[in-house]
């Protein structure tokens, strides 16, 4: 009976193993996606999907699959190669133990800030505004002047992020309804939703991109599909079974994304076919943080940031990983830390990563580091030719010098507007505009700043029931969405 047992044991633990060979990181890494449209009312196949296209690193895989029968169930994902086994990649580790910096401090008398002229934007097609992620100085009329108030767009919560096309507003709620109004018409043009009455239970997260009046959406159920708006029709969908989690880009006929185990896509912006993909590593405890990326045309580069702190730059043309660095502090656990970052921002021949805990800038060409500042960073930063602006956890407003990260001033901004301070609420988001910087917070107020030296010029509470979108400024008007959903127009 002993030798029996025993015998079952050992069938057990072979079982248990994988023998998969390696498999190239661009081609055979993971299931195809489905080339079929696929029914939205079969969310159960999506269970399978999520199973079949989950990777693993070779690097990992030596590490925790060693017990047969016994291991973790991502023992039999896919097997990939480890990137840093490429010549052509490498993995750095750059974070460095600094003391963080939260202070006041006063700006030099001797040094001048420069910044560009306004920039009048005619549209606002991606989040992030560009292909860079990166706002500029827009030209702004203001005033502070509310001259539009639509309706009630949705009575379910909207997503965030708003975009603007050819005079129209396009916005998205919770349910999965993409909106379209107009602001010429004053009214909804538009409305469409690709999804079953039978999810309405389901909270939905769209990510957009606009292209020649073509919406790209991606979602939180694994789908890609293209909406023109124009002629109220589906241009096309496909099923992809893991949830979609990353702003798009949009670049030549190429649709750049990324799903939640942090895989990158290309699709044909024509059919939604997949051009290919390029697995990276995975994380199996998820921030707030979602999947970043940014192209730099200079050199034909995807600049991928993934949930696992690892930054990758991949030609979209030859398909080449260029190099890769990571992000995650050398000081915790590699596998079991969470890894938080902003949105990537990149502004001529500089590449900024922020994290909750540091601000690093990169040569976007090499990946070589040319600074990095210990500053819990709190929203996106803005760049300008020559300097860098964000906003720490603590509320202090930084004016940073772009090439060497040296912090000019640093001003609180509650301390300059105590009287209201505990008013305001959370400080959501800020643009530079017509030479300012402003700020919003969630209570509807709107607080100027001068650029130069970090003073506050002036604040309003501009909208009563608060902010529930990224402002986007527009043709010199600001676009918001406030708490009843309804769009307010700003001059």
């Amino acid at each position: 009976m002993r030798i029996i047992l025993i015998s079952f044991f050992f069938i057990l633990l072979f079982n248990g193993c994988s023998f998969d060979n390696k498999t190239g990181i661009w081609t055979g890494t993971a299931q195809k996606a489905s080339n079929e449209k696929k029914d939205i009312r079969k969310l159960k196949n999506n269970e399978k999907y999520a199973k079949n296209q989950k990777s693993i690193s070779e690097a990992r895989y030596n590490k925790v699959c060693k017990w047969g029968w016994f291991n973790p169930p991502e023992c039999r994902y896919n097997r990939v190669e480890n990137p840093k086994d490429s010549a052509n990649v490498q993995f750095v580790k750059v974070f460095t133990d600094k003391e963080m910096f939260e202070n006041e401090k006063t700006k030099d008398p001797n040094i001048n800030i420069l910044i560009e002229k306004p920039e009048k934007s005619s549209n606002w097609l991606q989040s992030g505004y560009n292909l860079n992620n990166n706002t500029p100085n827009l030209f702004f009329k203001l005033k502070k002047d509310i001259v539009l108030k639509s309706s009630k767009l949705s009575r379910s919560s909207l997503n965030e992020n708003l975009l603007f096309s050819n005079n129209n507003i396009i916005s998205s709620d919770h349910k999965g309804t993409i909106y379209v109004y107009s602001i010429e018409n004053k009214k909804k043009s538009f409305q469409f939703n690709f999804y079953q009455k039978k999810y309405k239970k389901i909270k939905i997260k769209l990510y957009l991109t606009i292209n020649n009046d073509i919406i790209y959406v991606s979602d939180n159920l694994g789908y890609a599909y293209a909406i023109d708006f124009k002629k109220n029709k589906i241009v096309w969908a496909k099923n992809f079974g893991v949830p979609f989690r990353s702003n798009i880009k949009s670049i030549g006929q190429q649709l750049i994304l990324a799903n939640q185990d942090n895989i990158l896509y290309s699709l044909n912006t024509a059919n939604g076919e997949k051009l290919w993909e390029l697995p990276t590593s995975t994380t199996y405890l998820k921030s707030t943080f979602e999947n970043s990326i940014a192209i730099n045309k200079i050199n034909n580069t995807v600049l991928f940031l993934n949930t696992s702190g690892e930054l990758y730059s991949i030609n979209y043309s030859n398909r080449n990983i260029d190099w890769v660095l990571n992000f995650k502090s050398s000081s915790g656990p590699s596998e079991d830390e969470i890894f938080f970052s902003f949105p990537l921002v990149l502004k001529n021949e500089t590449l900024t990563v922020t994290t909750d805990k540091s601000v690093f800038v990169v040569n976007p060409l090499n990946g070589s580091k040319i600074w990095n500042q210990s500053i819990p960073v709190y929203k996106k930063p803005i760049f300008t030719e020559k300097n860098l602006f964000l906003i720490s956890k603590n509320k202090y407003l930084m004016c940073l010098d772009s090439k060497n990260g040296n912090i000019i001033w640093s001003r609180n901004i509650s301390n300059q507007i105590n009287k209201i301070s505990k008013k305001i609420g959370t400080l959501e988001d800020f643009i530079m505009a017509e030479n300012t910087l402003i700020i919003f917070s969630s209570n509807g107020f709107l607080i100027s700043v001068n650029y130069k030296d970090g003073s506050v010029k002036s604040f309003k509470k501009l909208i009563k029931k608060g902010i529930k979108s990224k402002p986007i400024v527009v043709d010199g008007y600001l676009y918001v969405l406030n708490g009843s959903n309804k769009l307010l127009k700003i001059e």
